[in-house]
């Protein structure tokens, strides 16, 4: 009798574990979209990281979905049970490109802005590539810490 009423009180401990890891993968998602996205056709990491996201501001502002090109497929492959979105992996090839709604793209985005904003440069100074190299660092901290806790 007491197992049966304690029982549910034991599972509380893998929740808890499961959405860690969910909100880890979720992370690691949301700095690879921006990743992504922070590199629009005809731009280059010199640009400035603020300008570059105030365009994204207005795209997310006028669509319901947005493509998120260059997602590394290995992470993808790791990350996709645990994350909000369905989506469909590739098997083959390095990188992909997913079409995602736009709150995916707006949490990304603010993912971004966490990332641009511990950076100590000034906004004027802060570049595409700055911001992309860290997040790259970021990505690769937050990966090794979600297979740690597989």
């Amino acid at each position: 009798m007491v197992r049966k009423e304690f029982d549910p009180t034991r599972a509380v401990g893998l929740l808890e574990q499961v959405n860690l890891k969910a909100a880890t993968a979720q992370r690691i998602m949301n700095l690879i979209c921006i990743k992504g996205l922070l590199l629009p056709i005809g731009s280059t990491e010199d640009e400035n990281f603020w300008t570059i996201t105030k365009g994204l501001e207005e795209l997310i502002a006028q669509k319901d979905r947005l493509m998120v090109p260059q997602l590394p497929v290995n992470i993808l492959k790791k990350i996709h049970l645990y994350i909000l979105a369905e989506i469909q992996v590739p098997q083959t090839g390095e990188y992909t490109t997913l079409t995602l709604a736009i709150h995916f793209i707006a949490a990304a985005l603010d993912q971004g802005y966490r990332v641009a904003d511990a950076m100590r440069v000034k906004k004027s100074e802060l570049t595409v590539g700055a911001v992309r190299s860290r997040i790259d660092r970021e990505v690769k901290k937050t990966f090794e810490q979600f297979l740690h806790n597989a």
